[in-house]
């Protein structure tokens, strides 16, 4: 959702009297924000989503 304001924001060209009455720490948080394809990813659900596995089970 982030990235979505973030886009807005610059192609919609929000006027300067609403960036200031905005929080700083969420206008920054916005714009710090990456696509979906850009951002960190959990190495499981990467594994997982390549269809590979690590370790194995132990059959007693």
């Amino acid at each position: 959702m982030d990235y979505n304001c973030q886009q807005a924001m610059v192609q919609m060209g929000i006027p300067v009297s609403v960036y200031e009455e905005e929080d700083f720490m969420r206008i920054n948080q916005v714009m710090l924000a990456k696509p979906r394809d850009e951002r960190a990813q959990d190495p499981m659900a990467a594994l997982k989503a390549a269809g590979l596995t690590i370790g194995g089970s132990i059959k007693a």
